[in-house]
């Protein structure tokens, strides 16, 4: 039973810093689209 709750905390853990991983990436895509969406405005 003991070996059971470990098992279930690591997965929640893991799955929470994987999802926060994968937030900080697409942040920082989304900041990279954005200035190149508004490079190709401004030199228009």
């Amino acid at each position: 039973m003991d070996l059971l709750l470990w098992i279930t905390i690591s997965f929640i853990l893991i799955g929470l810093v994987v999802l926060t991983s994968m937030k900080k990436g697409m942040e920082s895509k989304l900041a990279f689209i954005k200035s190149n969406t508004e490079d190709e405005e401004s030199s228009t």
